[in-house]
């Protein structure tokens, strides 16, 4: 296994392009649980099997997350690789052992104990704040919420 191939084990040199693959599915484990096992690859979009020019490209990806997601089986422009930066919405460490999604398979995305979370290297890289909104009327919203002030 070569040090790109590992999680972790190559960095961007400076003014490099770098390209960023974000899935959504799968709750904030699957953004982790790949990055801290080296032996997993997991799909992520094939550019090469992309079509179309400018604005109008197309990258065909067949499947559901409800069906497709648990095992990684996605087909169409999709490629194994090795997951480099995982994204959660907590901290590793807030994510007791019971939480993850148990209809995700651990042979394809790996596991990791509550002990094990606890010691993955995290570099915080945008924070996000939610607000939580209480009606205290009793009744429903007629216009939208002011949120942009506390």
């Amino acid at each position: 296994m070569q040090p790109q191939d590992q999680p972790g084990g190559r960095s961007a040199a400076s003014n490099s392009l770098v390209t960023f693959y974000y899935r959504t599915e799968g709750d904030s484990a699957v953004g982790i649980l790949p990055t801290a096992n080296p032996s997993a690859r997991i799909l992520r979009l094939d550019l090469l099997q992309c079509t179309g020019e400018s604005q109008n490209i197309n990258c065909p990806v067949r499947g559901t997350s409800p069906v497709n997601t648990p095992n990684d089986s996605l087909a169409g422009a999709v490629t194994k690789d090795v997951a480099h930066l995982g994204v959660t919405d907590v901290e590793p460490t807030q994510f007791p052992q019971a939480d993850f999604p148990s209809q995700y398979n651990t042979a394809v995305y790996g596991n990791l104990t509550t002990a094990e979370m606890a010691t993955l290297n995290t570099s915080p890289a945008f924070q996000q704040v939610f607000g939580i909104v209480v009606n205290t009327s009793g009744g429903a919203f007629t216009t939208p919420a002011n949120l942009t002030r506390e």
